[in-house]
């Protein structure tokens, strides 16, 4: 496989692997936000 075909597949897979890591750690958040107690903007503010 030459270096360029390689690098194209690699960028092909890249782009199609960044919806769902993008999707999994939205949720990750969205749920970690979720099980905390209390108000995020009184953990802030004091």
């Amino acid at each position: 496989m030459s270096r360029a075909k390689a690098l194209k597949y690699y960028i092909i897979i890249r782009l199609l692997l960044a919806p769902l890591m993008l999707w999994t750690i939205t949720t990750l958040v969205f749920l970690l936000l979720i099980a905390t107690p209390g108000d995020p903007v009184d953990a802030v503010l004091g």
